[in-house]
């Protein structure tokens, strides 16, 4: 399955009495990076909500908002407190030491310690029963964003696979002319070779087998079948994971690395074949592959 990583999804479920709405959205990103905005009363949740993300969405940047609305009954729900006897004696002993070395008179007062930050915490006594529901919802939300990042993905496939069938066009024109690679550059060559031999004042003598034999060898150093070969069968990579073979859900990095190879067959064939009409086609090839990286670079 090809998996977009644009995408949006909203969900809302009652859980306790209370109204529970995620906002879930994402781009594209090299990695996975995750930002959440949770309600106070899920914050303790932070861990398993991460994990859970990065379990189903492995790239992307992801933006989530939790928010939860309170219903008259709900807000009523008693809270525990619970009191933090060793922020409160650190604050006393802070109190006292600065009150000494100031040599001011200082009497504790333990409205005043009470206050501070961290000595009492409220616990709302219903959230760790709520924790499965929680993280149901936010798989719910997932599921939801991936239906969306589907149609997305599939839209993309068209696009790339179109892209392809025009790389596989031009291949095949670049194809008609490689038998033609061989004959040219061998004119040209044993043309440049006599005629550096008439108009040299070198006096050697030259076996017609033996230079004959070393044109040869060197023209065959332009064959550009393989890279041809190789190209085509990158292409048919390509399209397998376009049809949804890779279940590691990892598409959008191998076709990244698969544009690479195309690139750089396309660049050893061009450099070999040496001739004109290749290099024309393969100018256009290149500006498929960068269109096709363009797209590819929305691919989970």
């Amino acid at each position: 399955m090809i998996y977009s990583m644009t995408g949006y999804a909203r969900v809302s479920e009652t859980i306790s009495g209370m109204e529970h709405t995620i906002e879930i959205k994402t781009l594209n990103h090299k990695y996975i990076d995750l930002k959440l905005n949770l309600a106070r009363e899920i914050e303790c949740f932070e861990l398993q909500i991460s994990e859970t993300l990065r379990a189903q969405l492995q790239r992307g940047s992801v933006r989530l908002l939790y928010n939860i609305k309170k219903s008259g009954a709900a807000s009523k729900k008693s809270k525990l407190f619970e009191v933090n006897l060793d922020a409160a004696k650190a604050y006393n002993d802070a109190f006292t030491k600065t009150a000494k070395h100031l040599k001011i008179k200082y009497e504790p007062n333990i409205e005043m310690i009470m206050r501070q930050n961290g000595v009492i915490n409220i616990v709302d006594n219903e959230a760790e029963a709520d924790k499965d529901a929680v993280i149901k919802l936010i798989v719910k939300a997932i599921e939801a964003l991936n239906k969306f990042r589907t149609v997305e993905g599939q839209k993309l496939s068209k696009i790339v696979s179109q892209r392809l069938k025009g790389l596989q066009a031009l291949i095949t024109k670049i194809s008609k002319f490689t038998k033609d690679v061989k004959s040219v550059f061998y004119d040209k060559l044993k043309d440049r070779i006599d005629n550096f031999l008439k108009t040299s004042k070198i006096n050697a003598e030259v076996s017609e087998e033996r230079l004959g034999q070393e044109i040869v060898m060197m023209v065959d150093r332009c064959d550009v079948t393989e890279e041809i070969d190789r190209f085509l069968t990158h292409i048919k990579h390509f399209e397998t994971l376009l049809k949804g073979g890779d279940k590691d859900q990892s598409a959008g990095r191998k076709m990244d690395f698969l544009c690479q190879e195309l690139f750089r067959e396309i660049t050893t064939l061009t450099n070999k074949s040496n001739l004109t009409d290749i290099t024309k086609i393969a100018i256009e090839v290149k500006s498929e592959i960068e269109k096709i990286r363009e797209q590819i670079q929305n691919i989970q």
